[in-house]
């Protein structure tokens, strides 16, 4: 992997002031990430841009004033709660419906519903 020269200066500036040189690698250009320790976060010295790997550094990246074109965001979007199921039995039934059609039992599923429409009329 060849350096160019203003690649080159930034590293050895940000390594002379003490900032940490890591084993992981940029997203977008495979360069080594530099740790700025001032702020706290990762640096890519070829992209010239932070990389932010969690909710908390966008946070403090923007706490600092930096905008998303001074970033490389990869921060995995978080799983949406289950709701939780409800407390009357129909509503606990339909639930059962959902889970059995998400684990792919849709005979189950259809026996279920079955009684759901059987319970509901009565």
């Amino acid at each position: 992997m060849s350096i160019d020269k203003e690649t080159k200066e930034i590293i050895e500036k940000l390594l002379l002031r003490g900032n940490t040189l890591l084993g992981e690698t940029c997203p977008v250009c495979g360069f080594p990430l530099i740790y700025i320790k001032d702020i706290g976060l990762k640096f890519c010295p070829k992209c010239k841009k932070y990389v932010i790997t969690s909710e908390a550094d966008l946070e403090k990246a923007r706490s600092l004033g930096m905008k998303e074109d001074d970033m490389i965001l990869t921060i995995e979007k978080k799983e949406s709660k289950r709701r939780e199921p409800p407390k009357d039995a129909i509503g606990e039934l339909i639930y059962e419906i959902l889970k059995l059609v998400r684990q792919g039992k849709y005979d189950e599923a259809l026996i279920v519903a079955q009684i759901v429409k059987i319970l509901s009329s009565i």
